[in-house]
């Protein structure tokens, strides 16, 4: 399977070109997407890539800086060109830089999608001196043993002098992985036999790999290695068993669990009792998300976190360190956990906090609303005086402080990143009156909604 990573500055684009193309009919798939060529950089650090689209007008870094440097670093990846540029010195540069196509955005609009992309894959055989037989070439057994080594193979004669090489076909498929198939009359006991003095390896029984394309399964467990090395190198024992079909899961990036996994680590549940804790870590643990996105996935959460409870006294949390196993990724969502049990104080019993963090999310989500204490009392079924006293307590702010603070917020936001009219950012911030919006805005920020836009905007053009 060739890996795809789509680098484009305009989401929609992004969007449409991973949905739209019929990646699987030619053995590829998208692996990432980056909005410039610095966060592609950062991306192509965690994640193997065979192939990369990417626009060559973008913000912070450039296509052609992107290629250049990539090209550098990572040799064997190939590059197509997307973008609106039709200029003969940026074609020649691209080409030179070695890009297999240059596709101009009219013709994903007029070109046969099935087209372009045999054209690139039909040129990825040819630069890689794949052959068609080879790609057709298949397996003639059901099972094999894959051996995964935590460090590389410095060599591989103890391999070839062992009894190893009577019995099984040997095929290196990176510097971390061997594949052997029993050969026709050996049994796969007898490799076992032979492996399980080993301490330093990793082993997987593969099943139903009969008439699969070698070439395809090699991929397959390549894309795995990362995986099983993340989540599995501490186990005690250091043997599984899998079908083709597993390892096919696996490596696939379900985002729509990723969502669910992001909205359930926010409804916070997890914090306040041991049990959903528990069943949280395992979720996500049974997930087996990439590394990568994993990582993405819990620097999103803190800071989701940090936007919706940074009122709540010392429970700003920062990015997490990269990981390296899945155990120190349980390491730090329990200290999160500790800190934020902390920081919201142990005066109140598990259900009264955890109302209380569901009004700062109703307070969240209806901001632009004219809430008021009684009505966020009601939905979390409190009193309205005793609510507003376990507010303060556990935000250090009274429930009218920090809704006017995260209406300005939202206020300060829309002056940067929007035309809109003062009005209409009042309204949307729960203020219907403009005249009151601006003096309540001066009174807080120390200038008129219409002064603060200026300076905003400055910085947001320079920044580009």
């Amino acid at each position: 399977m060739i890996r795809v990573l789509i680098v484009e500055d305009d989401q929609l684009v992004r969007k449409g070109l991973i949905s739209i193309l019929p990646w699987n009919d030619f053995h590829m798939r998208v692996v990432g997407e980056a909005s410039n060529g610095k966060k592609a950089l950062e991306f192509l650090e965690q994640t193997k890539v065979d192939l990369i689209f990417t626009d060559l007008n973008m913000p912070v870094m450039s296509g052609i800086e992107f290629m250049r440097i990539a090209r550098q670093k990572y040799p064997d990846i190939f590059f197509a060109i997307l973008t609106i540029h039709q200029d003969f010195e940026y074609v020649q540069e691209a080409l030179r830089l070695g890009a297999l196509d240059f596709i101009t955005k009219v013709q994903l609009e007029k070109e046969n999608f099935d087209e372009i992309l045999k054209r690139i894959y039909q040129r990825i055989l040819k630069e890689s001196n794949h052959q068609v037989e080879s790609e057709m070439s298949n397996f003639d057994v059901d099972t094999g043993i894959v051996v995964y080594r935590r460090r590389p193979f410095t060599n591989t004669e103890w391999l070839e002098d062992s009894r190893l090489k009577l019995i099984s076909n040997l095929k290196k498929i990176d510097e971390q992985i061997i594949l052997l198939v029993p050969k026709q009359n050996a049994s796969l006991e007898e490799i076992w036999q032979e492996l399980d003095s080993t301490d330093d390896f990793l082993l997987v029984e593969i099943h139903n790999i009969r008439n699969q394309f070698k070439n395809q399964v090699h991929r397959l467990l390549i894309d795995y290695k990362d995986n099983l090395f993340f989540y599995d190198s501490h186990k005690e024992t250091n043997r599984q068993v899998k079908t083709v079909a597993d390892f096919e899961g696996e490596n696939d990036i379900f985002h729509q669990h990723t969502y669910k996994l992001r909205k359930k680590l926010l409804e916070l549940d997890w914090i306040i009792d041991q049990q959903q804790f528990e069943e949280t870590l395992q979720e996500l643990q049974h997930r087996r998300l990439p590394r990568h996105h994993l990582y993405q996935l819990l620097i999103e959460f803190a800071d989701e976190w940090n936007m919706r409870y940074s009122y709540i006294p010392a429970s700003r949390r920062d990015h997490p360190e990269p990981f390296d196993h899945w155990h120190e990724v349980e390491k730090w969502l329990n200290n999160f956990r500790e800190i934020a049990l902390l920081s919201i104080g142990k005066n109140y019993a598990n259900d009264v906090v955890k109302s209380i963090l569901n009004a700062v999310k109703l307070i969240q989500e209806n901001v632009s609303e004219p809430i008021t204490a009684e009505d966020i009392a009601m939905k979390v079924s409190m009193s309205r005086s005793y609510f507003n006293k376990c507010f303060k307590d556990i935000t250090g702010q009274s429930f009218h402080q920090y809704l006017k603070e995260r209406r300005l917020n939202k206020a300060k936001e829309m002056l940067k990143n929007s035309n809109e009219s003062i009005q209409w950012i009042s309204e949307q911030t729960g203020y219907l009156d403009e005249k009151y919006f601006s003096k309540i805005f001066k009174q807080q920020i120390g200038m008129l909604p219409s002064e603060y836009r200026k300076p905003a905007r400055r910085e947001k053009n320079d920044f580009q």
